[in-house]
């Protein structure tokens, strides 16, 4: 920073990355955590004989490269074959460096020639293990005659670190959030969510399990939307309703639901803890305990609700799938009612006692804790998980809709085979885990569908969302590439625009040197001309540095008062500097 005697007041910003041979890196700003670690390549056309001539452009092309990183390939073949809607095919694929990338073409190319109309990786053939879920390709994509539906899961999907790294990756979708939400930490709560491993305490925490999975669907949402992805479709599974209506923006005060969860003792000790709710529905006395359980059971629901006769605390709460159910109630009529059935139950975590009559003693609050103003987008379809179909969307009715399903079983096979009679294709699960990707592909077994979870454990989260763009792509769904390389954008949309350039470094030289003379303003008068001493550094000063001083030499004669006061002080300045350096 500079402040100048004259009033002036100039800052210069500078920003360099190199790595260890000396070469610009792409800046910091947009790279937080460094480069990618994987590259996103993909090759558009409108027959797979163009697509067999692109995937020859593409391997010249990383022949003619350095090896400067895939991701440095990845960003420069994006800006050299700009991505265009119209061309009817596409191949994708995420590569982790040149060598695989070039076995994901040799393979792409043979699946070509052997049959150009079989599908790729994706839901199509499957691949060898070093190219499963990175190589994709459609013969028939969806997308330009189907409908995207954003998926938002039930309770129990959290994991250690669920957002910690896109949180890092994506600092901008992060701050966006920020900027709307007065305590964004307290939903997102990292000293819980972002540690290595979750703690006993946080899956005993009802509330910040809720708000915190709400949190990362918000999230996901809006960074699968930076680009270019849109929904014609949210359906929420249990909780993830909640989350859909966030993500969206039907409903905008986050900082509201957090403070009404932290005041509301629904899921502490009516709905879980204690159970209140379940107490006195089932008429306990004050020395029985709630002893209550629910977990998956590989069982069609209709042989689950035969068995269920004759047990009044045990409960279907969801059909997940033609062939898988949720059971939950009374630990001791729950067991009776798996072993009846003979299926395998796989407890679990986490979620609360809902999705049955349970609720009644607390439904006008659990109601009241569900309305909001609503803001409804254009163009989006939302669809009950109680009713399992479409519902319009307003204060009264998107509390209604959230009720229902806490009172009553929910049917996912219902939702999905409504939205999948609407003319959605494409099922994107926003996150955490991927439940409901498991069982969409079991409902819609053998009928042509994409389904695919954004974010779960035990993958690179960045991989993850590079591969769903992937897909996606196969898939001909737009997708807009530039949030993935912003530099590169920028350095596009600054051609042709003003700008000012200084040019850092060449030759030595010396600036010129105003001799002294006299200060009247006679002597003034005399010397409107520049001297020839400076004319002759001026001509020195264009051969060396390409700077002009003509304006100060037309403007202040030599010896000029305000001139010498400007050269005492910036001497002073430079000296008094000079002093608090040593």
């Amino acid at each position: 920073s500079g402040l100048g005697t004259d009033g002036t007041c100039s800052h210069l910003f500078l920003e360099g990355v190199e790595d260890k041979n000396g070469r610009c890196k792409i800046p910091s700003a947009d790279r937080p955590i460094g480069p990618l670690d994987e590259g996103l390549f993909a090759l558009e056309a409108d027959t797979a004989g163009e697509l067999l001539e692109k995937i020859s452009q593409l391997q010249d092309f990383i022949d003619s490269t350095n090896d400067d990183g895939v991701e440095q390939l990845a960003r420069q073949w994006y800006l050299k074959t700009s991505l265009n809607r119209e061309n009817r095919l596409c191949l994708a694929m995420v590569a982790a460096n040149r060598t695989e990338l070039l076995d994901q073409l040799q393979q792409a190319a043979l699946s070509l020639l052997e049959d150009p109309h079989r599908s790729i990786g994706g839901n199509g053939a499957p691949c060898a293990a070093n190219l499963r879920d990175r190589l994709f390709y459609t013969p028939e994509p969806l997308a330009p005659h189907g409908k995207i539906a954003f998926i938002f899961p039930g309770s129990g999907n959290h994991f250690a670190g669920m957002g910690r790294e896109l949180s890092a990756r994506w600092p901008a979708i992060f701050s966006r959030q920020d900027s709307r939400s007065q305590f964004l930490a307290r939903q997102f709560l990292p000293e819980q969510f972002w540690q290595e491993a979750l703690t006993e305490a946080v899956h005993d925490d009802h509330n910040a399990l809720v708000i915190g999975q709400v949190a990362l669907g918000t999230a996901v949402s809006d960074l699968v939307r930076s680009f270019g992805i849109e929904p014609q479709a949210i359906s929420g599974y249990s909780l993830g309703e909640s989350a859909g209506l966030f993500s969206l923006g039907v409903w905008k005060d986050r900082d509201g639901m957090a403070q009404r969860l932290s005041e509301s003792t629904l899921f502490t000790s009516e709905l879980a803890g204690v159970c209140n709710a379940a107490r006195q529905v089932w008429g306990l006395k004050k020395t029985e305990e709630v002893d209550w359980v629910l977990g998956l059971i590989d069982v069609p629901a209709e042989k689950v609700k035969q068995a269920l006769a004759g047990k009044t605390r045990a409960y279907l709460l969801i059909i997940n799938s033609y062939r898988e159910s949720v059971i939950g109630g009374d630990r001791q009529q729950v067991e009776a009612l798996t072993h009846e059935v003979g299926g395998h139950f796989f407890p679990l975590r986490g979620v609360t006692t809902v999705h049955c009559p349970v609720v009644e003693p607390v439904a006008k609050a659990y109601r009241d804790l569900h309305l909001f103003p609503v803001t409804t987008p254009q163009g989006v379809d939302f669809y009950s998980c109680a009713r399992g179909e479409r519902y319009h969307v307003s204060t009264q009715s998107a509390a209604d809709v959230i009720l229902e399903q806490a009172l009553t079983t929910i049917d996912y096979t219902k939702v999905i085979e409504q939205a999948y009679t609407d003319g959605v294709r494409i099922f994107l699960e926003i996150g955490p885990g991927n439940s409901c990707s498991r069982m969409i592909s079991s409902i819609l077994d053998g009928r042509p569908h994409m389904t695919r979870a954004v974010c779960y454990p035990g993958q690179k989260p960045i991989s993850l969302i590079l591969r769903l763009l992937a897909n996606a792509l196969s898939e001909r769904v737009p997708v807009d590439l530039s949030s993935l390389y912003p530099e590169a954008m920028r350095q596009i949309d600054t051609r042709n625009k003003p700008k000012i350039q200084t040019v850092i470094g060449g030759r030595p030289f010396t600036p010129p040197l105003l001799p002294e003379g006299p200060t009247s303003a006679a002597a003034q008068e005399e010397h409107t001309e520049p001297s020839p001493v400076a004319a002759r550094d001026e001509e020195r000063c264009d051969e060396t540095r390409d700077m002009q001083f003509e304006n100060l030499a037309q403007s202040a004669a030599p010896g000029d008062p305000l001139l010498a006061q400007m050269t005492t002080t910036a001497t002073l300045n430079a000296d008094a500097h000079a002093a608090y350096l040593s």
